[in-house]
């Protein structure tokens, strides 16, 4: 199992050009090339996906999420920080430190 990626409030994140996705209705379908897994985002995934096809960092990411739903902060982060861990695993996003 992989270890857990440091994910700080500088880190820079995007889509990979490993994949290909498409909205279908209100959820993201993604396919990842390398290993030709499908994947499904809906709702705040789903506005993530969107966020991440440039780069971005979690700061960002999160002021852009806090204002468009409903949620505190603190499970917001945490929420994003899972996702983000899941979709690099998987990899569908790249995660750049600060050089």
């Amino acid at each position: 199992m992989p270890s857990q990626l440091d994910i700080t409030s500088t880190t820079t994140l995007k889509a990979t050009s490993n994949q290909v996705s498409s909205e279908v209705g209100e959820e993201v379908v993604i396919l990842q090339l390398q290993s030709g897994q499908y994947f499904g985002l809906d709702g705040v995934g789903a506005v993530v996906w969107e966020k991440l096809q440039t780069p971005v960092t979690p700061t960002e990411l999160e002021a852009g999420l806090i204002n468009e739903f409903d949620v505190e902060p603190e499970v917001l982060r945490h929420d994003l920080q899972v996702l983000i861990q899941d979709l690099a695993a998987a990899g569908l996003v790249d995660v750049k430190g600060e050089s």
